[in-house]
């Protein structure tokens, strides 16, 4: 059975005058079709004109994939997404992505409120300024 399966088995199975109301099984359906067909679509790549601009996220460039927060440049208004900033003259890489996608969740993260004992990071990671993911907290300086 596919993601996409169990979904539409759930979704035959809600008694629409139900659905709505807190503690029936309509209900419970209901929220858990809602919550399969939200990871579903948080996995397909989307095109760029619809990412988010407060998160990095992954982009395909049409050849290669990188993790990327998008900027705007306060002084001209042009806007990018970058993938990489080193120095301290502030210098940039830049991608023309076409695609986007959420960031996939770190080893043993937590989901739907569960985590696992070994875990002790964040729900979701971020991406160092090389444009690697690292879980949220940690520092890219190594002593």
């Amino acid at each position: 059975m596919t993601p996409q399966d169990l979904i539409d088995d759930l979704r035959s199975r809600i008694n629409p005058a139900y659905a709505a109301q807190l503690g029936t099984e309509s209900y419970e359906r209901r929220m858990c079709a809602e919550a399969l067909e939200a990871l579903i679509s948080e996995r397909d790549w989307h095109p760029i004109e619809t990412a988010p601009h407060d998160k990095r996220v992954m982009v395909w460039s049409g050849q290669e994939m990188y993790c990327a927060h998008w900027a705007q440049n306060p002084m001209t208004g042009d806007e990018a997404w970058i993938v990489a900033e080193w120095g301290t003259d502030g210098d940039q890489a830049l991608v023309k992505p076409t695609h986007w996608q959420a960031l996939p969740l770190p080893p043993n993260a937590e989901v739907w409120g569960r985590r696992s004992a070994a875990s002790s990071g964040p729900t979701r990671p971020t991406c160092s300024a090389a444009g690697a993911a690292t879980e949220e907290g940690d520092s890219n300086e190594r002593s």
